[in-house]
């Protein structure tokens, strides 16, 4: 009996007896979803149907048929008209309605099908209980997965219509362009009812009231609302459609949008709530947000905009902003949930207009004067240890170029930033600045490229020192993100496309100087370099960065175990992006060298840096160090200990010789012949090290090229070995030859007291005679005297 059929009896019996017939979950996983590509659609069909059949009478968890529904409709040749034709037809809104998450899932699934043409969302638009069960669906069950698909499905209706529509997008994946003609958006914008739900769901006002949500679950459908609405792309959001709706909840011109926006969140009660809004309004700001466009332009003005508009319209901007710029003015509470949500909402702000930030003369000098005084208050201290403002660190690298040039009146916050000690942060927010605007932004125009060359003239010569810092940090791999931080402000300096500051003065509003005061103000008898290829090129840049670039990665191969301890790799991440800063700047060469004709033998050194790799002549395999040479490091860098353990060793077995030797008395005792054995050890011992040390020594002679770092060669350490080895013998017969004579002249002596005592000279054993010659003189030294 084949899957299918078995699958299909078990069916058979959990129908006939629902109640006590347990599903089989083992068989039913047997189908996957490899297997049901295979299955013939009119089994699929049958199957699909007894299902159906068997689902709505199900007394136990129905997960288990609903994954094998899933399972059969996933191919993309099930179609809508084919879940229109299974039978018994598929209760839409019944299953939306379902208290059962597994349930709701399937029939959101089923329903996902006819956003694929624009015909069968016509269907679904004229079954209005569909449309209203599926938005009471999203807005209100507390399952969070369902309520995702429920949004997926529900935008990728209100979408179904536009060209190159086919699928339905993740929750952070673009944004939608609903077709305004479509059945489904007049259905839900222009049908009372459902155009009232999203107002009565989400309000406040009828809160815990019978058959409505309560305060929290209305927060949630708050959230969910603003997240939809953050991804239509259509104005019509911001227009009156019900206008007999619309006023019941208060609104006055700007539709559903304002009501969002405006009315329902009680922003000064739910602080979290508020957080959210902030999110919301940073959306609406952004460059690819439909809003954005004015309605005579195609592209985003850095000026004006709708949406921009709509939150100035209403006060939304000035109090959004007034949580950084004027944190006195508000509770310490507000300010630890709000501040940095204000911050990142002045930061779009900032990258979106910066021509109307620039204008508006009152709001660019209070967040510059914020940002000041934010910075000033960070110690040297602070910096090293991280502790500082990384908010404000990401304003003022969204804040236009032009605004942070040096002024008279309040200086420029760029000065404040240090590169020693080196932080990640301050680091990063320098590259982002120094590189100008990225290319396809609002703000990337010859005036704000130019604006950037000066910037980074002006800290340049503030800070001389900047590149010998960046380069150290960027040696320091122990510190993984200061390192790689360091090594994205040299890329991004190489990858700078720069333009060349005016001739002459422009608008007076803008403190900006012309090319030849910038190189008198950077006490330069020479014109800058006018990008940022060659500026790498030029002192300071010059002695610092291009010998590191040059020279082979920085490891952990000092370290004994050769690095095994960096279990992030962060010596191999640090090599990786020092190689694309390497590869950033072979190319920009390149386009020197095609217009100049000049630099090529810096191309060449840079190509023949590039041949070596990642790690620079050393293995790649695995991302990690070179193993081999790691661990024959290790054995070189413990050679010192070695050599001293060693002459502690031979220091000891000198000195037990001459204990050995003062207590044995001729040459055929067993203590005489110990300093022979251990004679015989010591040369074992230097035989054995000498070995080690010319193994090791011709390992690295055969395993390092002239680009490694300088190490002894090998005849050399043989040498200074032999040295080493000549010497220690010579001391150790010394220290023989001495404890012999020393010994013989004090057989003499014994011999000399022992006959003036008239102790008879008798044959007997050398060790007797010895202890009665000791016993009578020590007996004649006591009780006579000396």
């Amino acid at each position: 009996m084949n899957l299918l059929k078995q699958i299909s009896v078990h069916l058979a019996e959990a129908a006939a007896d629902h109640a006590v017939k347990s599903l089989d979950e083992r068989l039913l996983e047997k189908l996957d979803g490899q297997v049901s590509e295979t299955i013939a659609e009119e089994d699929r069909d049958a199957l699909i149907h007894q299902l159906a059949e068997l689902l709505p009478n199900l007394q136990q968890d129905p997960m288990p048929l609903t994954k094998l529904i899933e399972i059969l409709i996933r191919p993309p040749s099930y179609t809508f008209s084919r879940v229109l034709d299974i039978q018994p037809p598929v209760d839409f809104s019944s299953g939306l309605n379902a208290p059962s998450p597994p349930i709701n899932m399937v029939t959101l699934l089923l329903l996902e099908k006819a956003k694929l043409r624009t015909s069968d969302t016509d269907i679904v638009a004229g079954k209005p209980e569909v449309v209203a069960s599926l938005i009471q669906l999203w807005l209100s069950t507390p399952d969070t997965a369902v309520s995702q698909k429920a949004h997926d499905v529900f935008l990728g209706l209100l979408s179904a219509g536009e060209e190159g529509h086919g699928s339905v997008s993740t929750a952070n994946e673009g944004r939608y362009k609903p077709h305004h003609q479509s059945l489904t958006w007049r259905r839900v914008f222009r049908d009372k009812d459902i155009y009232e739900s999203l107002f009565r769901i989400c309000s406040l006002r009828n809160a815990g009231r019978d058959g409505q949500l309560n305060k929290r679950d209305k927060t949630v459908a708050q959230a969910r609302l603003l997240d939809l609405l953050v991804k239509i792309d259509c104005e019509s959001i911001r227009i009156t459609h019900v206008e007999e709706v619309e006023r019941q909840y208060g609104v006055v011109k700007n539709g559903l949008l304002e009501f969002a926006a405006v009315r329902m969140v009680d922003y000064e009660d739910d602080v979290l709530m508020h957080m959210t809004l902030i999110d919301f309004f940073a959306e609406l700001l952004k460059p690819n947000h439909s809003l954005i466009r004015a309605s005579n332009t195609s592209e985003p003005s850095t000026l004006y905009s709708p949406s921009l508009d709509f939150l100035l319209h209403w006060g939304l901007h000035s109090r959004t902003i007034s949580y950084y710029t004027e944190p006195s003015a508000h509770s310490s509470l507000d300010l630890t949930y709000l501040y940095s949500r204000s911050a990142n909402y002045l930061a779009t702000y900032c990258s979106s207009y910066p021509e109307r930030f620039n204008s508006d003369g009152r709001e660019s000098v209070d967040v510059l004067r914020r940002v000041m005084e934010v910075l000033e208050c960070v110690s040297a201290g602070q910096w090293a240890q991280d502790m500082i403002p990384k908010h404000d660190l990401h304003v003022l690298a969204s804040l236009p170029g032009y605004s942070l040039l040096p002024n008279p009146l309040h200086g420029t916050s760029i000065f404040l930033l240090p590169t020693k000690p080196p932080n990640a942060a301050a680091l990063q927010t320098l590259a982002t600045i120094f590189r100008g605007p990225d290319d396809g932004s609002v703000d990337s125009t010859p005036f704000s490229r130019s604006v950037a060359r000066a910037l980074y003239f002006f800290y340049l010569d503030r800070n001389p020192r900047m590149w010998h810092d960046v380069v150290k940090a960027a040696e320091t791999v122990a510190l993984k993100d200061e390192a790689l931080a360091a090594t994205a402000l040299i890329g991004a300096v190489v990858d700078a496309s720069w333009d060349l500051l005016p001739t002459k003065r422009m608008d007076g509003r803008i403190l900006l100087v012309t090319e030849t005061e910038l190189a008198e103000k950077c006490h330069s008898s020479q014109p800058l370099p006018p990008s940022g290829v060659l500026a790498m090129l030029a002192p300071p840049a010059l002695e610092a960065v291009l010998p590191y670039l040059l020279r082979p990665a920085q490891t952990f191969s000092n370290l004994v175990g050769g690095g095994r301890g960096d279990v992030e790799s962060a010596a191999y991440r640090v090599a990786a992006a020092k190689y694309e800063v390497l590869l950033s700047l072979k190319a920009k060469l390149m386009d020197v060298v095609q217009e100049t004709g000049q630099l090529s033998e810096v191309v060449t050194a840079v190509n023949r840096r590039l041949a070596l790799g990642v790690l620079g002549g050393q293995s790649d395999v695995g991302g990690r160090e070179n193993n081999l040479l790691d661990v024959l490091n290790a054995l070189l860098k413990i050679h010192f200990v070695y050599d001293l353990l060693y002459l502690i060793f031979v220091f000891g077995i000198c000195c037990w010789t001459l204990v050995l030797s003062r207590s044995s008395k001729g040459s055929n005792g067993p203590r005489a012949k110990a300093p022979i054995i251990l004679f015989a050890i010591i040369g074992l011992s230097l035989f054995t090290r000498q070995i080690w040390f010319t193994v090791t020594d011709g390992l690295f002679s055969l395993s390092t090229d002239n680009s490694s770092n300088i190490r002894p060669s090998a005849a050399l350490n043989f040498a200074r070995q032999m040295f080493y080895n000549i010497c220690t013998v010579i001391a150790y017969g010394a220290l023989v030859a001495l404890g012999s004579r020393r010994e013989a002249q004090r057989e003499n002596t014994v011999s000399e007291n022992g006959n003036e005592a008239g102790v008879p000279r008798v044959a007997a054993p050398e060790s007797s005679w010895k202890r009665e010659s000791y016993s009578d003189h020590s007996q004649d030294s006591i009780y006579n005297g000396p």
